[in-house]
Order: C-alpha cells, then sequence, then structure tokens
C-alpha cells in the first residue's frame, strides 16, 4: 500500500511545476545622486546572486542590495513567441508604476546574461545600482556550495 502511495507522489510530480535556479556572477554600481543629478557617491563590487524562477514569480537572494520577489512580465505582443528574453520587475507588470521605488530585470535565457537595475528616492537623494552579470542553469537544484564558490 505504501509503494502505491509512494508511486502517486512521483507520478504527480511535474518537472515543468518545479522551481529553476539561475547562479549568477558579475559586477554592479550604486550611484547616490542629488535630485539635480549631481553624483555625491559611487561603489563598485563584484557580486554573485541566484534567481529561482517559479512560476510567473521570480525570487532573488544571496544578494542583498538586489534581494527580493519580481513578477515576471508578459511578453508584448511585438515578441516573438519562443524569445528566449525573460522580462521581470518588482512590482506587478499590471500595477502603475511608483515613481520613488523601481526595479527591473532582464535574463536572455539562450545565453545567460542578466541585467538587472533599480532607482529609489531617499529623503533628497536618488540612489541607482545597475548590474551585469553571467549567469548559468543549475535546472531544478542547486548546492549550497555552488553559492558559496560563487564568492568574490
Amino acid at each position: 500500500m505504501s509503494l502505491l502511495i509512494g508511486l502517486v507522489f512521483l507520478t504527480a510530480c511535474n518537472k515543468a511545476d518545479l522551481p529553476t535556479y539561475w547562479l549568477c556572477k558579475g559586477s554592479s554600481t550604486q550611484r547616490l545622486t542629488s535630485l539635480s543629478g549631481q553624483v555625491q557617491e559611487t561603489y563598485h563590487g563584484q557580486d554573485s546572486l541566484m534567481l529561482e524562477i517559479w512560476g510567473s514569480k521570480i525570487y532573488q537572494f544571496v544578494q542583498p542590495a538586489l534581494t527580493g520577489k519580481y513578477y515576471q512580465c508578459p511578453k508584448s505582443s511585438a515578441a516573438l513567441a519562443d524569445e528566449p528574453m525573460l522580462h521581470f520587475q518588482m512590482a506587478n507588470c499590471d500595477s502603475v508604476a511608483d515613481l520613488r521605488f523601481t526595479r527591473n530585470g532582464e535574463l536572455n535565457q539562450s545565453n545567460g546574461k542578466l541585467n538587472i537595475k533599480e532607482m529609489r528616492l531617499s529623503g533628497d537623494h536618488i540612489i541607482q545600482t545597475e548590474g551585469s552579470y553571467q549567469c548559468d542553469s543549475l535546472g531544478h537544484t542547486f548546492n549550497f556550495a555552488d553559492i558559496n564558490d560563487q564568492k568574490p
């Protein structure tokens, strides 16, 4: 009986329903500017990050400055159905953008190139972060050793 129950659970598991993981390494730049556009401080860094793609949601973790839950945006009617680009943003793609905070990204699933951007207002300053990464697909599982090996 327990074998039958186990078989039912195994056959009910569809790989298409499992999350996929992308491990990425690259660099980011963060700029602090005044509201008039004068750059006051700039920071550069080598970063690792991981994307978890599950259904229409994308979660980024490992890189603290860009950590969060993103929503996969539908392809525009002008885009080809088989386009390898995955567009995502922090706010729901159908919602009106909050001009005080935006964060979005684009992953080319064919070559692993990821670009991610953030802009937020903080008092009388604008903080902008831009990152460019090279990602490797890990499939449906990952090992924490992979993340630790990516640390600069």
